[in-house]
Order: structure tokens, then C-alpha cells, then sequence
């Protein structure tokens, strides 16, 4: 197993050959999480210095913070491990049944998968994963599958900025199924960033998380960094993306 020292030492192509054996199945703080994450690209948070720069979205909105999962969880290696950190996320605070695990389509599918087959590796398991499929107006739909009386659903998710998407997962699941659905009464999510006053409660499943930040976007003309001098910077850009982590914190 690699300790944390070691870890924070790897270069980033290093980070990125990571295995579950180095890990482990041990859990891994949020300062070696955001190495690996850096290290494929998909992470970064503003200093607090306002002389740092600061990302501009996609959208043309400023924000403090950067975080897309895609490029970590589409290493199946990395995947493996983040689902690893999830479910001992869960463990700590559920130590119940689970027959299906769920995530939605298309985020988090694969990281639900890696989730199903950490569970089924515990004594005496039987857990089943069965993709969801969008619909249109951004609905989530459950077909051709039966969830049975009595059989609980772990949903997972990778990233939550709001509830909305988690919402659709769990209309679209009870929509297609003939009986009452029971849910795990915790909804692990990898990266947790809600909007304010967000994802504290989906559907009577408390929301959980391996990573949480408060991370901010607004239009450039109320950007507070911006008034301070800060610099907008596209991360996918020329060499913004070593400007921008070579300040963050």
C-alpha cells in the first residue's frame, strides 16, 4: 500500500497509473484525492490571493473552482478507486443491504458499475447494476428491468452541484417499476459543489460525500475576483491550465 507522503510525491503520470492495490481499500484524505484529480487535469480551486487568476467557464461565467469527474472516472483504474472511496464513505454510515446499485445516465454510469462490483466482494452479497438511459426534458428512465419487493437501491452519483439530475434518477426508477422502490437512505456522491441551500436531502436519502467544496459561478460583472484584479482564465487554454494550479492552494 502507498502511504500519503508517497503519494503527494508521484508525478502526474504517476497519479494516473494508480491501482486499487496501492490504495488498498484504505481511505484516502482529501489532499491526496485532489493530487489525483489535479494530476488528470479535472481539478482546481482558487488561492483566496485575488492577484491569482480564476477560471472562466464555458459559459463565459467566472468561478472559483474547477472540477470535471469525466477526466479521472474514464481511467478505469482511477474509477476503481474512487468507487473504493465511496463505499467506505457509505460504510461509515450504513451497513445494510444493497441488491442494486444506480447512477445516472451518462455521468455516472460507470463509476455506479465500479460501485456494484466493490459491494459484491463482501461475504454473502448479491448486488445487481442495471444502466439508466436519458429521456427528454433531462428525465432519467428505468425499462426492462424489475427491482423485487424488498430488494434496496444504493444510487450514486459523481458529481452534485444541484438536486435536480438525482431527482430525475429516482422519478425515472419508481416510474418503471411496477412496486414501491426502497432506497438506501444515503445517496454517496463523489464530488459534492451544490448550489447554496443544496443537496442536503434527495428523496429521503441523506446526501453524502467523499469531496465537497462551495464553489461559486457568476456572470463576470459581479465577480468579485475580477473587481480585485484577478485574471479570467479558460483552463483548457494555451498554458492556462499550469497558470492556474501553479497558484492554487
Amino acid at each position: 500500500m502507498i502511504r500519503k507522503d508517497q503519494l503527494l510525491q508521484l508525478e502526474p503520470v504517476e497519479l494516473q497509473k494508480l491501482q486499487p492495490s496501492h490504495i488498498n481499500g484504505c481511505e484516502r484524505d482529501l489532499e491526496e484525492l485532489e493530487a489525483i484529480f489535479t494530476a488528470c487535469g479535472a481539478f482546481w480551486y482558487h488561492s483566496g490571493n485575488p492577484e491569482d487568476p480564476h477560471v472562466e467557464l464555458t459559459s463565459g461565467m467566472c468561478s472559483n473552482g474547477f472540477i470535471s469527474c469525466p477526466e479521472v472516472l474514464s481511467l478505469c483504474n482511477l474509477s476503481q478507486i474512487m468507487a473504493e472511496q465511496l463505499v467506505l464513505r457509505l460504510r461509515q454510515h450504513y451497513a445494510g443491504q444493497v441488491d442494486w446499485v444506480v447512477g445516472s445516465d451518462s455521468a455516472a454510469l460507470g463509476l455506479a458499475k465500479d460501485v456494484a462490483n466493490v459491494l459484491s466482494r463482501e461475504p454473502g452479497t448479491l448486488v445487481r447494476n442495471y444502466p439508466m438511459q436519458k429521456g427528454p426534458d433531462k428525465t432519467q428512465i428505468w425499462e426492462k428491468q424489475i427491482i423485487l419487493p424488498g430488494q434496496k437501491v444504493l444510487h450514486v452519483e459523481e458529481l452534485m452541484t444541484t438536486a435536480g439530475t438525482a431527482e430525475a434518477v429516482r422519478a425515472g426508477i419508481k416510474a418503471g417499476n411496477p412496486h414501491p422502490v426502497e432506497f438506501v437512505p444515503f445517496l454517496p456522491v463523489l464530488v459534492h459543489r451544490p448550489a447554496k441551500g443544496e443537496g442536503l436531502e434527495v428523496d429521503g436519502s441523506k446526501v453524502i460525500w467523499v469531496m465537497h467544496y462551495d464553489i461559486w459561478a457568476v456572470t463576470p460583472d459581479l465577480c468579485e475576483l475580477c473587481r480585485l484584479g484577478s485574471k479570467p482564465l479558460r483552463p483548457r487554454a494555451g498554458n492556462n491550465w499550469s497558470l492556474l494550479t501553479s497558484s492554487t492552494r
